[in-house]
């Protein structure tokens, strides 16, 4: 079981624990979400491959338009998405799995199962 960290981290260490350039003016992400329900000071990420390897794709139709609205945000991207978002944006070779690695090293926690004392194991 994993559980949500309550953090603030520079979106700029972001990049950095990815080997990414962040080209931007520095801000704080609170946490992480899927493109359609990202808030403000959250991290998104956006690509229509499935799977590298296999070069499985899927056909995705998402508004754009409607992230203008949001604050300090950030998308991972691969650059042939890239062009579609006017937010802050960082170019990755596999967007979905960094996406997975930022969220696992950053924003959740693994959570210990805890055995009582008073428990009783038949």
């Amino acid at each position: 079981m994993f559980e949500k960290k309550n953090i603030k981290i520079k979106a700029s260490k972001i990049a950095k624990s990815l080997s990414i350039k962040f080209n931007y003016k520095d801000f704080d992400i609170t946490g992480v979400a899927s493109i359609d329900k990202i808030k403000n000071n959250h991290l998104s990420f956006y690509t229509d491959t499935i799977n590298n390897k296999f070069k499985l794709t899927e056909k995705k139709n998402f508004n754009f338009k409607k992230l203008s609205k949001l604050k300090n945000i950030l998308i991972l991207t691969d650059l042939k998405n890239s062009k579609k978002i006017n937010n802050k944006k960082l170019i990755s070779k596999n967007p979905r799995f960094d996406f997975q690695k930022i969220m696992s090293n950053f924003f959740v926690t693994k959570k210990k199962n805890k055995i009582y004392f008073s428990s009783i194991v038949e």
